[in-house]
């Protein structure tokens, strides 16, 4: 009796978690966005501090048919397109926030403007916060910038430490 009361809480359990996420209702943003440099690339981050993913981009329209999404995650965005002058190029940035029924909560939009593969001057990079007042929603220039812009190790690194780590593993095994 006690193992199928014991399965029983399990099977309701399991059932439970699947139907709550269900009942949750995202809330969603549009708000459009300028080049403030001369630039032929723009990456965009989202930071929501949870790293769950909960605010992600949606969708991405722009003003100059030229330009388009790169690379696309859910909280990462690389648009490029020809070389424009500054406040040339508008794209308006649709976000979903998953987190409450249809209310948007303070998250931070990151960005970077490149140039030919460098950045395209010394204050190219910033961070923007969401903010919400009573039903009001506006953004406000955040004075503390850390970049979560990702500086990946290249596959030759990895193959070359993966490599060096087998060869110390069989010698290792060797003089054993």
């Amino acid at each position: 009796m006690k193992k199928h009361i014991t399965y029983i809480f399990s099977l309701l359990v399991t059932i439970s978690w699947l139907v709550c996420p269900s009942n949750a209702i995202s809330g969603t943003y549009t708000s459009t966005f300028w080049n403030e440099f001369r630039t032929d690339s723009i990456h965009l981050f989202l930071d929501d501090d949870s790293n769950r993913h909960d605010v992600i981009f949606q969708n991405v329209t722009f003003s100059d048919t030229n330009w388009s999404i790169a690379r696309q995650s859910d909280t990462y965005l690389h648009l490029s397109g020809p070389e424009a002058d500054p406040w040339n190029i508008s794209f308006t940035l649709s976000f979903t926030d998953n987190r409450r029924a249809s209310r948007i909560l303070p998250f931070t939009l990151e960005w970077a403007e490149y140039m030919n593969g460098g950045p395209s001057a010394t204050g190219a990079m910033g961070s923007i916060e969401l903010n919400r007042r009573g039903s009001n929603y506006n953004w406000v220039a955040s004075n503390e910038f850390n970049s979560v812009i990702p500086n990946p190790i290249p596959a030759s690194t990895w193959l070359l430490l993966s490599g060096i780590c087998f060869l110390v593993g069989v010698r290792r095994h060797t003089r054993s």
